[in-house]
């Protein structure tokens, strides 16, 4: 029986919690997965490694950081959600050529999908424009109070996030993320429901996955934006490829990734295959680096989550430094984003994303929100930081300021 992604996610959507998340292998094949629960949730990460048996999906929120050192997070909650959760789902499904395949779950539930292929959405669509909760003025401030305490040698880079949020809006959210999906085409995408909470993640970025006993992460750092021929933007790509300050900030993360991986990694095992390579997409060209390890069958995902977590192109470096400084800098708790979503395999394989180029909507409550952020070095421009918040956002900002 095939079913569309929109009948599918429509179901899923009925559930408590449900996940959808795509990924990507090394010569690009796309692999999606469905997953939908009731009960059966985790929310404590040494509790994962007793379930080694078991799918598990959900997220690891930034803020878990506090947990494995001496961090804290006294900023607004915009979105409150727990540090981590985790749920084992009821049924589980994997796209194919001919459709969806059940992976988990009883065949009798296909008749109950089969009911969503004709229903359309009867939620109506009312979103104010996205702003941030302070002046531009305010944010170019902030750049050159982290340029300073760069200055003083406290830090080398650090990743400064800030909110667009709109209230008093009422949207489908399954509506909305398939018709973002098909603007954004990331190769990280996911959805995530918990109740009345919805991730929309566009991500291009992969924090981890681990296939046997081999872990990839591949980090972003440098942002272009598309241009308007392809002339245009191959020129752009071009200008990424030669930025000094853009390979500067990429290498500096790929070698806190290194020092990271090196932690729990064999011997001698840690590589970087890729390093600076340019990647487009519908809305940006960004610059990736990948870095891959092997690790012992004794290595836990705790441990590994504990060694690498929260991913250094979100935080900057030292890791420490940069995120006591950014959470002095911001005026919203990151929580799930510039955390991670993705889902582990029984047996032990996983693969996460980075939660970035999402929107996070808050049903109940009716608001949303928009997070974005950039990386700050001593030779950032605090306009063209600014400028690039907008660039990356601006896919998502346009589709609701339609």
């Amino acid at each position: 029986m095939k079913f569309t992604k929109k009948c599918l996610l429509q179901w899923a959507n009925t559930f408590d919690y449900c996940q959808f998340f795509r990924t990507q292998n090394k010569v690009g094949q796309l692999k999606e997965l469905f997953a939908v629960g009731h009960k059966n949730t985790i929310d404590q990460l040494n509790d994962i490694d007793q379930l080694s048996s078991k799918y598990l999906f959900g997220y690891l929120g930034y803020d878990l950081k506090n947990n494995f050192e001496d961090l804290k997070s006294e900023n607004e909650d915009l979105f409150e959600l727990p540090d981590l959760f985790f749920f084992e789902p009821e049924y589980v499904f994997e796209l194919s050529e001919n459709g969806f395949i059940m992976i988990k779950g009883n065949a009798e539930v296909l008749k109950q999908i089969k009911n969503y292929k004709t229903i359309n959405s009867s939620i109506e669509f009312k979103v104010n424009k996205f702003v941030l909760p302070f002046d531009k003025s305010d944010y170019l401030e902030k750049i050159n109070l982290i340029k300073q305490q760069i200055q003083l040698g406290n830090l080398y880079e650090t990743n400064f996030c800030i909110p667009f949020f709109s209230n008093e809006c009422v949207f489908d959210p399954v509506a909305v993320f398939l018709d973002i999906d098909e603007l954004a085409k990331a190769p990280f995408t996911s959805y995530l429901k918990l109740k009345d909470k919805c991730v929309l993640s566009f991500s291009p970025e992969r924090y981890l996955k681990k296939e046997h006993l081999t872990l990839t992460t591949q980090p972003i750092k440098g942002t272009r934006k598309r241009g308007a021929s392809k002339q245009e933007d191959i020129a752009l790509v071009n200008e990424l490829i030669s930025d000094e300050k853009e390979r500067s900030e990429n290498i500096m993360i790929v070698d806190l990734v290194r020092n990271d991986l090196s932690k729990i990694a064999e011997v001698n095992s840690v590589r970087v295959p890729e390093l600076c390579k340019v990647y487009s997409f519908e809305g940006v060209h960004q610059m990736i680096s990948r870095v891959e390890c092997e690790v012992t069958t004794d290595c836990t995902f705790e441990e590994t989550i504990k060694a690498t977590f929260p991913m250094g192109s979100m935080t900057g470096a030292p890791k420490i430094s940069a995120m006591n400084i950014s959470e002095q800098m911001e005026v919203f708790k990151r929580g799930i984003y510039s955390g991670s979503i993705g889902y582990i395999e029984p047996g032990g394989n996983f693969d996460f994303n980075v939660v970035i180029r999402s929107v996070l909507y808050d049903a109940k409550n009716k608001k949303a929100l928009i997070p974005v952020g950039g990386a700050i070095t001593i030779g950032s421009d605090a306009n063209s930081e600014f400028e690039e918040c907008l660039v990356k956002t601006k896919l998502l900002r346009d589709y609701f300021n339609k």
